[in-house]
């Protein structure tokens, strides 16, 4: 329904039919001087639908050469710089996973977040 940063005191209000219920929850949490958002959260802005590695993946995706250049490296031996995305990719998507079973718990686990 919304959601409070204490230590700014700024509101976000994402449902405006809840304004009245929200504000009666929050209020002693409240300044007299807190800003209320009007405006509900836009899709893009929506944090729950991000994967795990989402941005490292368009970067190991920038980085990958064509089959050529990639098939030289391999063949001298070099490694791409795009190998170390890939195994960053790789850590961020196993540490997502471990994170995801918290799910079962009760907790929501919001992945790359900006």
């Amino acid at each position: 329904m919304a959601w409070l940063d204490r230590r700014t005191g700024y509101l976000k209000l994402l449902v405006e039919e809840h304004r009245n219920a929200v504000l009666d929850v929050l209020a002693p949490y409240l300044t007299a001087s807190s800003p209320v958002a009007h405006k509900a959260l836009a899709p893009e802005d929506d944090l729950a639908a991000n994967r795990p590695g989402d941005p490292l993946q368009m970067k190991v995706d920038e980085l990958t050469p064509g089959f050529w250049r990639w098939a030289l490296a391999r063949l001298s031996g070099r490694r791409l710089e795009a190998d170390s995305w890939r195994a960053g990719l790789a850590g961020e998507r196993r540490v997502g996973a471990e994170l995801e079973r918290l799910a079962r718990r009760g907790w929501r686990v919001l992945h790359s977040i900006p």
